[in-house]
């Protein structure tokens, strides 16, 4: 996803060059925040304070840094930022905010988290034009070169008043953002997971479900369907409380705000009271067993059952294949100390990585 759009008075090649040399998650949420301002306007947006682009930046990576728990790296102060804020907002903005709650949060609130906003002022703004204008030892020198670049023949995209803190986007740049926004978008996401997500993340599935904004949760009517078929033929005991269940929620064993996904391997039946006590909370290591064994026995009843009436046909049991690297057909071959086993080397580490990212253990009654 290197290649943009052309136009005959635009440097197309230097806006691609913006993401080389990428420290930090600055430059990608800068260019979104821009674009984020210009999509959501009417009226083309001509000068723009860098406040209102770095709250965006925020609120843009608000979600992927405090529900996914993705690492930035050691370096990057914009996640220390926002987790600042939330500690500091005595619960007046929560983890999990809406983009649109978080924008409105800190426009109201922008007095009292200037300094942890205005921050990002000193390097950003200036450093996001160094393929257009160079690299300056200084701010005075990168509004100097962009005001020259503003009115040459291959314009910068924006220049800058560094006395009030905006920038004045250039009108051509302005309408190939706009007439663009989406392919842009696309752009920086592809450069920002491929050039500093995935080395910070190696580990993480389903980075792509994790970024910008909430992700919608699908229904997991169909898996509870499976599970009903298995209640039929064995009683469900809670791996959590060691109950019998006869009403129950589907639980994501390794939480879904860190896996993304609702496949079968990773749900497991848990009563309607704890439920929302787990939320996305890490359980504990020594009930591995239980769930490992739980899904042997929920994957045989529904295989054998579903193969008995449709042969061949038990697609719905695919998710296993992924996880496992087999057919269905030879899992249901596996015995159980193995399927536990092989299961097991792929839950462990999930609740490791999630752990190492700062998920929470659940103490669970």
């Amino acid at each position: 996803m290197n290649h943009l759009p052309q136009h005959n008075e635009l440097s197309i090649s230097k806006l691609s060059g913006v993401f080389s040399n990428t420290s930090a998650s600055y430059k990608f949420y800068w260019f979104l925040g821009i674009l984020d301002i210009i999509g959501e306007s009417d009226q083309d947006e001509g000068v723009i304070s860098f406040h209102k682009i770095i709250i965006r930046m925020m609120a843009l990576s608000w979600y992927t840094i405090n529900f996914h728990k993705l690492s930035f790296g050691v370096q990057d102060k914009l996640a220390r930022a926002i987790k600042e804020i939330i500690d500091e907002s005595d619960g007046e903005i929560a983890e999990d905010a809406s983009k649109n709650d978080i924008i409105q949060y800190l426009d109201k609130n922008y007095l009292k988290y200037k300094k942890k906003i205005d921050y990002f002022n000193d390097k950003v703004p200036y450093h996001f034009l160094s393929p257009f204008v160079g690299s300056q030892k200084s701010k005075a020198g990168f509004v100097q070169e962009a005001r020259v670049a503003y009115g040459s023949e291959s314009p910068a995209p924006y220049k800058l008043n560094r006395e009030e803190k905006t920038i004045i986007l250039h009108p051509d740049w302005n309408s190939y953002f706009r007439q663009h926004i989406q392919i842009l978008r696309d752009f920086i996401l592809w450069n920002f997971i491929n050039k500093f997500l995935q080395p910070r993340n190696p580990n993480i599935p389903n980075i792509t479900e994790k970024l910008i904004e909430r992700p919608v949760r699908k229904s997991l009517a169909n898996q509870a369907k499976l599970w009903k078929l298995f209640a039929q033929k064995k009683q469900i005991i809670s791996i959590y409380s060691q109950e019998p269940l006869s009403d129950f929620d589907l639980d994501h064993y390794v939480p879904w705000s860190f896996v993304s996904h609702n496949q079968l391997w990773n749900l497991a039946p848990i009563e309607k009271s704890l439920n929302s006590s787990k939320s996305n909370k890490l359980p504990p290591q020594v009930l591995i067993p239980r769930f490992t064994s739980q899904q042997y026995d929920f994957f045989q009843c529904v295989y054998q059952k579903r193969y008995l009436e449709y042969g061949k046909g038990v697609k719905i049991l695919e998710d296993y294949s992924t996880v496992f690297n087999h057919p269905t057909k030879d899992i249901s071959l596996l015995p159980k100390e193995r399927f536990q086993e092989l299961l097991e080397n792929q839950i462990g580490p999930l609740l490791q990585f999630a752990s190492n990212l700062g998920f929470q253990n659940w103490n669970y009654p």
